[in-house]
């Protein structure tokens, strides 16, 4: 006991073994590779206590007590288990058992840290033990096992991870084609140069792609999303029915089984039905791959190249959190979702590899330009750093906004231009839409999923493809129309479920509702003619008024509320009273549970908080 650098040798055994076995505990607990977590664990442990211990041995005297130094060693054993024990396990108390409802946030610390208490008496009494019990010359070696902690977490980490190749054209010059349904996420109309050529934050961005697709196809210059965040709007466009029927609206909620998909339509159809997801919230985990042969689902690429279960870890997506919030300059797309031209690489290869003859119906979700939006100059700007953004940032976000969906249509290029080398061009359907807009503090806040106002809704809409003429339609379209749309076009059963309607049928949608339940908010929105009614829950956080009305044909941006002018007050009530067209709810909402890893990617993209 008289080694001057006992306190080192046997300090850095105390202070890593106890992070070692709580990434071995939270990993047999949320599914994640149990090797790396505890090896990951150690190894962060012994590099931070390693520097302290160096530290502390120029700092303290080189000949210690005996007993004081076997005090340091427990108390230094009981430190680095307590601390891990207290942040992991409020983190999966808040999470899984409190669903992060912030009303039990101190319940779940008191929780945490009773459990971090006693469990640090249990490793302070193990250590005293093993004192007691082992030898100094055994215990003087007990620096090797900290190194085995951090050449361990090397030898994972130095593995590589997935890379996508370049597509190999095939020709498909005898395929019979089929059908590519394109969805945008967070893609507002007014942003396109052919849905606007000004709005108030600026000029529209340059997509030369899309402006030749539009060109060549139908435009929909009023096309309405369902809800202003992805699961219920994409499972509207999925199903033809309403939030409020398909009830896929929370974050844990599930698309049933029960509603027929237009994946399960087109297979019924004999399609081959083939997907690229690149939206956590759309995964095979909340039912989005029903129907499809075959659903690749993209996930984000992970920091120091970590296995993919390292983002079910707590101490992983703290330092992922850290990170995306407070270092900025280290920001990259791919970390947050894969961008767009790995999403059109990944269909012309699923597209390619395919030995099936039959036509195919092409699902692909493309990210761009959900936030962070990453600017040409460099800058960055995202909803896990900056939740509520100044007023005056809106232009310069609306800015990188626009860089980002100039890098959307330059990946939605390298599709196209895979589409014309492979002779599908003008044999397959191609719709493009968006889930739902964004905002840029026209009405207070910014990003999305907490208000139903215009740039929110009006999404854009095109159809390019055989037997479908150039033009601009200017009548309302819905996203509950696209599914009842294509399968008129393409000779598929109707379904007398669908709360939309064929938009070649000669008669046009003149009333849409859009419904959400986020967050906290609970929001509906009925657009009739040119009249916009929004009513908000009065207990809701942004603030939102009860009931909203607006004359769109007068004030499109939505500035002057006429619900309480006598005048208007029998068209809100005419609007009210349409409510009730409206198919009350399907089924009761059935929810699964969020993955660690799913729950991570949403918190990076702002859908938790």
């Amino acid at each position: 006991m008289n080694d001057p650098n006992i306190l080192l040798k046997r300090g850095l055994l105390a202070i890593s073994l106890g992070p070692f076995l709580v990434g071995l505990l939270e990993a047999l607990l949320v599914g994640a590779d149990p090797l790396f977590a505890a090896l990951f664990y150690g190894a962060i442990a012994a590099l931070l206590g390693g520097l302290l211990l160096f530290i502390s041995g120029f700092l303290c005297p080189k000949k210690r007590d005996k007993a004081l130094t076997e005090r340091i060693l427990r108390l230094l054993a009981t430190f680095f288990w307590g601390i891990p024990a207290l942040v992991v396990g409020r983190f999966l108390i808040f999470r899984n058992y409190f669903a992060e409802h912030q009303a039990e946030s101190g319940r779940a610390s008191l929780l945490a840290f009773l459990f971090a208490l006693i469990s640090s008496l249990v490793i302070y009494s193990l250590v005293s033990f093993t004192e007691r019990h082992l030898s100094a010359r055994v215990l003087s070696f007990s620096y090797i096992i900290p190194l085995i902690f951090i050449f361990g977490t090397l030898a994972f980490l130095l593995r590589g991870e997935e890379v996508h190749g370049q597509a190999k054209s095939k020709s498909f010059a005898q395929h019979p084609g089929g059908t590519i349904l394109i969805i945008a996420d967070t893609l507002r109309a007014d942003v396109l140069p052919f849905y606007s050529a000004q709005n108030a934050l600026g000029a529209p961005a340059q997509v030369p792609n899309l402006a030749a697709l539009a060109k060549e196809g139908l435009v929909f210059e009023n096309s309405y999303a369902a809800a202003s965040w992805t699961k219920p709007a994409v499972a509207t466009i999925m199903t033809g029915l309403l939030p409020r029927q398909h009830q896929a609206i929370s974050k844990k909620a599930l698309l049933k089984e029960e509603h027929e998909t237009m994946a399960e339509l087109f297979k019924k159809g004999g399609y081959n039905t083939l997907a690229v997801s690149n939206n956590s919230n759309l995964g095979s985990a909340f039912g989005f791959n029903q129907g499809f042969d075959e659903y690749r689902e993209l996930k984000a690429r992970r920091y120091f190249g970590a296995p993919q279960s390292a983002t079910n870890l707590s101490v992983y997506n703290m330092y992922r959190l850290i990170r995306e919030r407070y270092l900025p300059f280290g920001r990259r797309a791919e970390y947050f979702y894969q961008p767009a031209e790995v999403v059109s690489l990944e269909a012309l290869n699923l597209l390619d590899t395919r030995s099936d003859e039959r036509p195919f119906f092409l699902y692909l979700h493309y990210m761009d330009p959900h936030d962070p939006y990453f600017a040409k100059n460099g800058a960055s700007y995202a909803r896990v750093a900056t939740p509520f953004p100044a007023a005056a940032m809106a232009k310069e976000m609306y800015g990188a906004y626009k860089d980002e969906v100039e890098r959307l249509d330059e990946g939605l290029g390298a599709l196209f231009a895979g589409l014309k080398e492979r002779g599908l061009w003008g044999k397959v359907q191609i719709v493009f839409t968006a889930d739902h807009g964004e905002e840029f503090a026209e009405h207070g806040h910014f990003y999305h999923g907490t208000s139903l106002y215009e740039e929110q809704l009006k999404v854009p809409f095109i159809i390019f493809g055989p037997d479908i003429a150039a033009g601009r339609q200017v009548t309302m379209a819905r996203q509950s129309d696209i599914l009842p749309t294509l399968a008129a076009l393409n000779n598929l059963a109707a379904n007398p479920m669908w709360a939309g309607m064929d938009l070649f049928s000669g008669t046009a949608p003149t009333i849409h509702l859009a419904e959400e339940d986020h967050q906290g908010h609970e929001l509906t929105a009925i657009i009739s003619g040119f009249y916009s009614l929004i009513k908000a829950n009065k207990d809701n956080p942004r603030g939102l008024k009860p009931l909203e009305l607006y004359d769109l044909a007068a004030d499109s941006a939505e500035k002057h509320d006429l619900s309480a002018t006598e005048k208007y007050r029998s068209t809100a009530d005419e609007l009210l009273r349409y409510e009730k067209i409206f198919a009350k709810g399907g089924s009761a909402a059935e929810e699964g549970e969020l993955s660690p890893e799913t729950a991570a990617q949403l918190k990076a993209l702002g859908y938790i908080e």
